[in-house]
């Protein structure tokens, strides 16, 4: 029989706000106020709660035929331990409190335009008895004014949510639930979302909602796709130690709170595109197996330390506001730079070389840009040593981008290619003791073979042999006088000239680059 009317809480009643910084402490009110219900519907049918299977309320007996509860007020609807044959409709219906236990619904679960202010159709104490959904199991324009408990509960259909609305500090859980089938979630303005040990074995999606409260999938399985779209979530954002197992896209979002993403597993595809997050985003340990692509605004600070890439890491066109700290990273893949904007990035140099994507697909010409990103990043924090091999990949890597069709870039390409032969673009001062070594051996080759009787000591011409041209040739490169003078008349002293120069300016070289070193250092 119906317990005594009472007023329906209007849209307007406000429940006691929780304290915001503990969970723990919302459960326990929560459950506190739903044990005081029971005490009080009990105190006014005069019997214990246990009772009221024995009753069989008409109510009961009509979801038993299949048949919908339509416009009811009702105060407490228990429909818990039983078996459900028939598909259960519950429609335009007013209930303080749903309770389901360990019941078996066969057929859909449907509640479609329902006020409802707690849900329970979790298992509480006793962890084996759970509810059990065998077909599809949809929320649709529901408004739950406290808590919605489904905690271990088995769900073998699709699950779906649509404009389904909590205040800020509801609490919605689905603690060690399974899905063997997907979960959707619609056009829904939620208060605090525990997914944390979930195993959703379809497809998870969040689209068009808002979020209030904090979202928690710690430690939860998805073995296919998880799509969040065009959402906002007003708190922290919690994936940390989850395994995704297909692909992971977040499109067009709003993330005001940290994002934890620590020691989460991605074996498939992930990605960030078009979105905005204002906290702070943590990836320490995640491992990353396949290509992951961040292309967002992110204004707090990026942390990957310890995170593993294996796949391409794309970081074109995001915008990093604070810091995006990459060391200690391990990029076992590619990684991809292009029109990165940073205003504090840690990287090191290891990480990137011979890892840029562009490089590998021949783009020398974007190659050369992302180096030139590098080269001011490793500037700003004065390694230098990493900024000497970025600016050697640099420069190699502007020299392949020339194209000579002329003979003016075929000149500067060759040129190119003679400052990296000799001393590497300046990042190697030492070489150039190498290059001066083959010069002057060359040099005493060309002597040898085209000055016999060209060289002039004391008005006589020399026959020299290639042991005298050896020594002729490093006393002209380091700048010795030998009392031996090209013939006035022959064409050997242009070539004395150009060794001279070619020392002169080799020496002069050697100098500059080693002080830079010197003073840098």
């Amino acid at each position: 029989p119906k317990p005594p009317s009472t007023s329906t809480p209007s849209s307007n009643t406000k429940t006691s706000e929780p304290p915001s910084k503990s969970q723990a402490k919302l459960w326990q009110l929560l459950q506190a106020k739903e044990e005081r219900l029971e005490y009080e519907l009990a105190k006014r049918t005069s019997s214990p709660p246990s009772s009221k299977k024995e009753q069989s309320p008409p109510y009961l007996q009509a979801l038993r035929q299949g048949k919908a509860l339509e416009n009811l007020e009702l105060e407490v609807l228990d429909l818990s331990h039983e078996v459900f044959e028939q598909k259960v409709l519950l429609k335009n219906a007013s209930i303080r409190y749903l309770k389901a236990v360990g019941s078996v619904f066969k057929q859909d679960f449907v509640c479609k335009s329902c006020r409802i202010e707690v849900i329970n159709m979790g298992s509480q104490l006793d962890k084996k008895t759970k509810t059990h959904f065998c077909k599809q199991w949809i929320l649709e324009d529901v408004e739950v004014q406290n808590k919605a408990d489904f905690r271990n509960a088995l769900f073998e259909e699709k699950g779906q949510m649509y404009f389904v609305h909590f205040p800020p500090q509801g609490y919605f859980t689905f603690f060690q639930a399974k899905f063997q089938h997907s979960l959707e979630i619609l056009n829904s303005r939620l208060g605090a979302i525990d997914l944390r040990e979930v195993d959703c074995g379809g497809n998870f999606s969040i689209k068009e909602s808002k979020i209030l409260g904090q979202f928690n999938a710690r430690k939860a399985h998805f073995q296919q796709s998880v799509l969040v779209a065009d959402s906002q979530f007003h708190d922290k954002f919690i994936l940390s130690h989850a395994h995704f197992q297909g692909s992971v896209a977040i499109v067009n979002s709003l993330f005001e709170k940290s994002l934890l993403w620590q020691g989460s597993k991605f074996s498939s595809t992930f990605e960030v595109r078009d979105g905005w997050a204002e906290g702070n985003v943590f990836l320490n340990q995640a491992c990353f197996e396949q290509n992951a692509r961040f292309c967002a605004h992110f204004e707090g600070a990026v942390y990957a330390s310890g995170a593993t890439f294996q796949g391409t890491l794309d970081l074109s066109n995001a915008q990093f506001s604070s810091k995006l700290a990459l060391k200690n990273a391990r990029i076992q893949g590619k990684i991809k730079m292009d029109h990165l904007k940073s205003n504090e990035l840690e990287i090191q140099w290891q990480q990137v070389h011979k890892n840029l994507l562009s490089e590998e697909e021949g783009d020398y010409s974007q190659a050369s840009k992302e180096y030139a990103l590098l080269l001011e990043v490793f500037e700003r924090k004065r390694h230098y040593r990493e900024w000497d091999e970025c600016y050697l990949a640099y420069r190699r890597a502007k020299r392949s981008s020339l194209n000579p069709n002329t003979l003016s870039k075929k000149l500067r390409k060759a040129l190119e290619y003679c400052l990296d032969l000799s001393c590497g673009y300046g990042v190697y001062p030492f070489r150039l003791l190498s290059f001066g070594g083959v010069a002057v051996i060359l040099f005493a080759c060309l002597y040898f073979l085209f000055a016999q009787s060209n060289l002039v000591l004391a008005n006589k011409a020399l026959n020299i042999s290639f042991e005298k041209a050896l020594y002729f040739s490093l006393a002209t490169f380091v700048g010795l006088e030998t009392g031996w003078t090209p013939h006035p008349n022959s064409g050997i002293k242009w070539l004395v000239t150009l060794e001279a120069l070619v020392g002169l300016s080799t020496f002069l070289c050697f100098l500059l680059l080693l002080g830079r070193r010197w003073f840098r250092f």
